[in-house]
């Protein structure tokens, strides 16, 4: 282990720490006890000459810190005051941020405000701590509150909902981690009385005046489309603001990372700093302090979120290894930026935007120069085009695992688009930074350099676009498996030490090993593969089951009549986390909407069914899906050429194959004339206030399993504990996150997205 690695070992232990007190909720006082043992072993060992040994121990000492760190902060986050729940009155409170602008008929600005107070109706104030969203009706057209700005807001505090579905964005811990405890809808913007400055948040307001003003001096010589790019190019900014359908031709090219600001602006600002500083012929000792206050300047510019806070603090780092001549640290200020991160916050650690900055800043370090130097044994390509291409691989090797988990594809043409458009972008950023320096002092110079980067904008956009639009330009993978993720880091691991072995023979062999066991694991994950799948996602007051059978996928959806349902939201990211690119059949129940549906699937389906007299209900869905067969049907009974047969008396749905049967529950009396299968599975959940098990249905079924979905009143406990009492497994996503029924042959297997113990999956959190 060398000396520069121990930082990065570290930070690593702190990360496994974190994790474990997560997974596993360790006591603090075992430890803090085992930590302790720890440094007193490590620093006897040492002392004795044990070098190694108190590595070792030291890491084991870290990873206890971790631990001890997690407990901290969950108790810190107890005592925000969550007992406020349902709270209604008058809360007065700071602006923290820049309001979120949602334009539309029902436009609202969302601000972050940290809470101080709350009066009740009679009269009563108590003391808030913590943070709280606040919606406020917009008109589109008149400016939103200031950060900075104190403010009373009538309302009710209610409680963030987040759905258990596996492959998703972890919501819960980035809300922790900013210590939001809920949100306040307002009736009317009467309802909000802005107040003066309260001088809790002077950076932030500083930074948002510096924002707006730059974005009115480009204004006038740049598109307002390409301008809204520009800004969030440079400052980060919010997504709202792009163009519709931009971020995800960003995502299909596998570049959307240069949306937010990352180590690459930080590299860009310093490099033109020293440049400016070889120019004007000043010493270092003055260019590299100066650099680092510039570099602290652009992070409070582009807000302190993690990609931020990690750029900026190893920037700073590495500027430091360049004044005291340290400048191959680089993997040490990585490590020392990671450390100091879940030092401060640990559940920076489950934040998606620091896992990718982190796995991409890591992967150049480990990865580029190998791969520069296998690159280089082809002599007849352009270097730049062996320095593009590697660079481009070495930042997605480390974090291919978590893309495919958050985002579920993978990118095709990542290397042209970062070898062809990132070019054009990143020109765009140096003349923005150079045009908001030259704003400052010549008005003129700073307009044409905003014209030239409106001009590669443009470019860059456009070469994007038709990448983005060439077939298969994502490939759909899904999530990986527990298993396949410490099988890929492994690989990748072993990959990166190949040069332990000095023959060429040894390198061979273990290519081929590792070669071997990767074709194993798959042939092995691909052979344990059940001959029927179930699962039901979490999906609030709707309800979905999706059924496979290895040749077809069949979708369910039971919408559950609310104005703003999560139905398509959360029911397409899970069919892509598992791998499902298409709905060969998808039967919706639209009978309790109010009026015509909003649920539409994000994916091609071949055949729709639904109930008569759903037509109007069901006309957007109808014009997402123009190309798919639909049926409108009331009694019915239907064969599908893999042996599944599906029968419907227009409420509910019994589906067999084999000794095989589902019983999808809609609200009605069971099917008449059906003998149900010898293995069946009841999914559904009460219909308003009507009983949905009863004595008859259990009887008429027998069920060996059941999943209650759709339904969060006291009819759904009861209903829960009939199922107990009978003998049979149920499972609620509500209470268990989604659930899955596996089917081996001869008997079912049920999963829970949280189950208790340490089974639940790498990524699972609760």
């Amino acid at each position: 282990m060398r000396d520069r690695y121990l930082v990065a070992w570290c930070a690593c232990a702190l990360a496994l720490g974190i994790w474990l007190a997560d997974a596993a909720a360790v006591p603090i006082g075992a430890a803090a006890l085992t930590g302790l043992v720890c440094a007193a072993a490590a620093a006897v060992s040492l002392r004795t000459g044990r070098t190694l040994a108190a590595w070792g121990l030291c890491l084991l000492f870290v990873c206890a810190a971790g631990m001890v760190r997690m407990d901290l902060e969950q108790h810190a986050w107890e005592g925000q005051s969550l007992h406020l729940t349902g709270a209604e009155g008058t809360f007065s409170g700071v602006i923290a941020g820049e309001g979120l602008c949602r334009p539309g008929p029902d436009g609202t600005v969302r601000y972050p405000v940290e809470a101080q107070s709350v009066q009740y109706a009679d009269g009563r104030v108590y003391p808030v701590k913590g943070m709280l969203y606040l919606y406020v009706p917009w008109d589109g057209i008149s400016e939103p509150l200031p950060p900075d700005t104190a403010v009373k807001a009538e309302g009710q505090l209610s409680s963030f909902r987040f759905y258990d579905n596996p492959g998703k964005m972890d919501l819960e811990s980035r809300y922790q981690s900013r210590r939001l405890i809920g949100r306040i809808y307002t009736e009317s913007a009467e309802d909000v009385q802005a107040g003066g400055r309260a001088g809790a948040y002077p950076l932030e307001a500083a930074a948002a005046r510096t924002r707006s003003g730059l974005r009115a001096t480009f204004a006038p010589y740049m598109d307002p489309a390409r301008l809204s790019v520009l800004m969030t190019l440079l400052f980060g900014g919010q997504y709202h603001e792009l163009p519709e359908g931009l971020p995800d031709q960003f995502a299909a090219t596998g570049i959307i990372h240069i949306l937010s600001v990352s180590g690459s602006h930080v590299a860009l600002l310093f490099g033109f700093l020293c440049l400016a500083g070889r120019w004007l012929r000043l010493p270092e000792r003055v260019v590299l302090p100066l650099s680092a206050v510039v570099i602290l300047g652009y992070a409070a510019l582009a807000g302190f979120v993690p990609p931020v806070i990690r750029a900026s603090v190893m920037g700073v780092l590495s500027v430091a290894g360049l004044l005291f001549h340290r400048d191959r640290a680089a993997l040490l200020s990585l490590g020392a930026a990671v450390l100091g991160m879940l030092l401060w916050d640990p559940l920076y650690l489950f934040d998606v935007s620091f896992q990718l900055s982190v796995g991409a800043s890591a992967g150049i370090l480990l990865f580029y120069r190998p791969l520069l130097g296998l690159l280089g044994r082809l002599p007849r390509l352009p270097r730049w085009i062996r320095e593009g291409a590697s660079m481009a691989l070495s930042a997605q090797l480390l974090t291919v695992p978590v893309v495919l988990f958050d985002f579920h594809r993978l990118p095709v043409y990542f290397l042209p688009a970062n070898l062809v458009v990132t070019p054009f972008l990143e020109w765009s950023i140096i003349l923005g930074l150079l045009a908001a320096l030259a704003s400052v002092v010549f008005l003129p110079l700073a307009a044409g350099l905003v014209q030239c980067a409106d001009y590669l904008l443009w470019a860059g956009l456009r070469l994007n676009e038709w990448l983005a639009a060439l077939p298969g330009a994502s490939l759909s993978a899904g999530g990986m498996a527990p298993a396949e993720t410490a099988l890929y880091y492994g690989t990748v691991c072993l990959c990166r030490t190949q040069s332990w072995w000095n023959r060429k023979w040894r390198r061979r062999a273990a290519a081929g090993v590792l070669a071997g066991l990767l074709l194993a694991g798959c042939v092995l994950s691909k052979a344990r593969q059940p001959e029927l799948a179930f699962f039901v996602p979490d999906l609030g007051v709707s309800r979905a089951a999706v059924l496979t059978d290895g040749t077809h996928t069949l979708v369910y959806y039971h919408d559950g009549g609310l104005p703003f349902d999560m139905g398509e939201r959360e029911l397409t990211p899970v069919l892509e986390y598992k791998g499902i690119d298409q709905a060969d059949i998808l039967i919706c129940d639209f009978r309790q909407c109010r009026g015509a549906s909003a649920f539409t699937l994000a994916l091609p389906v071949g055949e729709i069914w639904l109930p008569e007299g759903t037509e109007d209900e069901a006309a957007a869905l109808l014009a997402a899906h123009p190309g798919s067969r639909v049926r409108f049907l009331g009694e019915a009974r239907l064969s599908l050429s893999t042996g599944l047969t599906a029968i419907t008396d227009g409420t509910g749905w019994y589906l067999e194959k084999g000794d095989c049967g589902w019983y999808l529950d809609g609200g009605g009396a069971p099917l008449r004339g059906i003998t149900p299968a010898a293995h069946c599975i009841w999914m559904g959940g009460a219909e308003s206030f009507r009983p949905a098990v009863n004595h008859d249905t259990m009887k008429w079924l027998a069920p060996e399993a059941a999943v209650y979905a759709g339904n969060r009143t006291t009819q759904a406990g009861e209903d829960r504990d009939y199922f107990l009492l009978c003998g049979i497994p149920v499972g609620d996503p509500f209470l268990d996150g989604m659930v899955e029924l596996f089917w081996d042959g001869s008997t079912w297997t049920m999963e829970k997205y949280h189950p208790s113990g340490l089974t639940e999956s790498l990524f699972a959190r609760k």
